[in-house]
């Protein structure tokens, strides 16, 4: 019984019947009809599994509950939802036996519980792995808006798909767990660069492979371009790089492509031993994997469109406003911000032109972004004025990428058009929580050192030392 439920859900969902909850800005009478649909969906699982409730929330606070006759008391309901809730941040499975039973499932979007009073250890799994299948399908379906935000406006699931691209590619890794039963990776690719990355894994996965660049002349990174799928047969073959060492045994696996037409957009990976994927199982992850790719696609070309409003044109790095935000999106932790102005850029334009200073500008740049670290951030906030944002670095770390650029700067000859320039940097430092108490002060005060530093050229001030009175 617990398979065919389960089936039936994948089906259910897979097959276009979450197209009718997700998919369409209808009336009210339709959208109603959506939530209706997902409460009888849930209410599936809940019958399925003998349970007394089952409940479905999203990140803002919308919920759906499907509830046996008579309903649980109002502490239950409560209780279940938490549960469902808890689940969801914390992006895995949680089983609570402290009065009943409740196994409840999430995946940073969206979570799912049912409740009992007696649940067996079987009929837990059973009920996860429904409750995992509706929640994979739901994302997949339409991963810029949770069943129940079907009533939110239309700019709201605008800014939810735009942000939606790591979402999408974890519901993917699960479904592509669910119908293989192995550890899944998925990695997008950058269309302009060409350059991959992990961007989601699944359960059963270490977390730290998130965020790891795969070499475009691997396994991986062939799939990535490709249309069929590729082998790896160590860890190297796979991803193009040895990993951690201390693993007892060499990681292999099978990379499908995700594509758009005729567009390479990434690659959903399965690991585990190749020989035991059988053709079936090929079958199901390459179908999984043509659905899968549009829609990454998609949420990755909104979010393009979006971010283009924050990106300087000729640097392409993020403008005033776009750091602004990424600054404000943190607390008032250990931080520096890093002013760099380029000393003689309105001379090097009024000698030798207007290219001649664009240039300039991108030779400054490839200096800074060689001195910065993956969590870092470059900006250019004027026209010859760059910003270094340094999440999680002391005063002492700002002020040595700070003379590592200044030094780098003078001492990499500038070339144009045969002929060589010198170009300097005036920088000025400050840092958070010492002396700046709060980053939203952090551009005040690194201005103001960069003032001095600009009045003595080519040289780092740090807000604190002597600019703080000034």
């Amino acid at each position: 019984m617990y398979q065919t439920v389960a089936l039936l859900l994948i089906g259910l969902v897979g097959g276009g019947f979450a197209g009718l909850l997700l998919g369409r800005r209808g009336s009210r009478g339709r959208r109603s009809s959506s939530a209706e649909s997902v409460r009888q969906m849930l209410d599936l699982v809940r019958r399925a599994h003998g349970c007394e409730l089952a409940c479905l929330v999203d990140r803002r606070g919308g919920s759906i509950t499907a509830a046996s006759d008579p309903s649980p008391s109002p502490e239950v309901v409560e209780s279940v939802l938490a549960a469902a809730k808890q689940s969801m941040v914390e992006r895995r499975m949680n089983t609570s036996r402290d009065a009943g039973t409740t196994v409840s499932i999430g995946d940073g979007s969206l979570g799912a519980a049912v409740s009992s009073s007696d649940m067996g250890d079987a009929v837990v799994e059973a009920a996860a792995t429904d409750l995992r299948n509706l929640i994979t399908g739901l994302r997949l379906q339409r991963p810029s808006a949770p069943a129940m935000a079907v009533q939110a406006s239309i700019s709201t699931e605008r800014q939810a798909f735009a942000g939606s691209v790591e979402g999408m590619a974890v519901a993917l890794a699960e479904a592509a767990r669910g119908l293989c039963k192995r550890p899944t990776v998925v990695v997008v690719r950058d269309v302009r660069s060409k350059a991959a990355k992990v961007v989601a894994v699944s359960q059963g996965v270490d977390r730290r492979l998130v965020g790891v660049h795969v070499l475009t002349d691997s396994a991986v990174g062939r799939a990535c371009f490709g249309a069929t799928p590729v082998e790896g047969r160590t860890r190297v073959e796979l991803f193009g790089h040895r990993g951690d060492t201390r693993r007892r045994h060499d990681l292999q696996g099978v990379a499908f492509p995700l594509r758009d037409g005729q567009i390479g957009v990434g690659a959903l990976v399965v690991l585990g031993p190749i020989k035991h994927l059988n053709a079936s199982a090929r079958h199901n992850l390459e179908e999984l994997a043509a659905e899968g790719g549009p829609k990454i696609s998609s949420a990755m070309a909104i979010r393009s469109s979006d971010l283009r409003v924050g990106i300087d044109q000729l640097t392409g790095l993020a403008n005033r406003r776009m750091l602004g935000e990424l600054m404000g999106s943190v607390g008032n932790t250990t931080c520096s911000l890093v002013l760099v102005q380029i000393d003689q850029l309105e001379k090097v334009s009024q000698t030798y032109g207007r290219k001649a200073g664009e240039a300039a500008i991108k030779h400054v740049v490839r200096i800074l972004l060689n001195a910065l670290r993956d969590e870092d951030e470059a900006g250019r906030v004027g026209e010859s004025q760059f910003a270094l944002w340094l999440p999680d670095a002391p005063g002492d770390g700002g002020i040595t990428v700070a003379e590592r650029v200044r030094i780098a700067t003078e001492t990499t000859p500038w070339d144009w058009v045969g002929t060589e320039a010198k170009l300097t940097l005036s920088v000025g430092i400050a840092s958070c929580p010492d002396p700046v108490e709060k980053v939203s002060q952090l551009y005040e005060a690194a201005d103001g050192a960069l003032s001095v530093a600009k009045e003595k050229g080519n040289t780092v001030e740090v807000y604190g030392a002597e600019v703080d009175q000034e």
